[in-house]
């Protein structure tokens, strides 16, 4: 799969992750592979909000891509989110998360992430739930986030 080979690859940010089987799932769509995409129920200064991400897209082909949205579940629409460089302020929305050709990217904090603010769905850890990652050349992929352990994020209520 394609998470393992990219252990054997020596992709140094993922060598932290655990190698459990709920890690070793990945989608093929087109040129793009999904690897890892997951969501869980994140902590948050004005409360607790679902958020998805993927450990890794990688365009095998030979256009660029983009990605412009997503749904979970019976299409709860999510949103892109990147946080500022600095480290301070609230994340902004983006229009896409490029994805040029032959090339890879990622959405995971601290950097990007996609967030369904009105997520009531229950989401039991270990199971998984049906998405959609919607691509502007490649189109909608549907996959299965996997449910992970609530997290914390922010930098400090205030």
């Amino acid at each position: 799969m394609l998470f393992f080979a990219l252990l054997m690859a020596g992709e140094a940010s993922l060598l932290c992750l655990s190698a459990s089987p709920a890690w070793a799932h990945d989608f093929k769509h087109g040129p793009i592979t999904i690897a890892h995409p997951f969501v869980r129920v994140d902590s948050a200064c004005d409360g607790p909000v679902t958020k998805a991400y993927v450990m890794l897209l990688v365009n095998q082909g030979g256009q660029p891509d983009r990605l412009v949205g997503a749904q979970l579940g019976d299409g709860l629409r999510g949103r892109i989110l990147a946080s500022p460089r600095s480290g301070g302020g609230a994340p902004q929305p983006l229009a896409g998360l490029d994805l040029p050709a032959g090339g890879r990217a990622s959405l995971m904090p601290p950097a990007h992430v996609i967030e369904f603010p009105r997520a009531s769905r229950d989401l039991q850890q270990g199971a998984a739930v049906p998405g959609v990652l919607e691509f502007e050349r490649a189109g909608a992929a549907r996959i299965r986030f996997m449910i992970e352990a609530a997290g914390k994020t922010g930098n400090g209520c205030r």
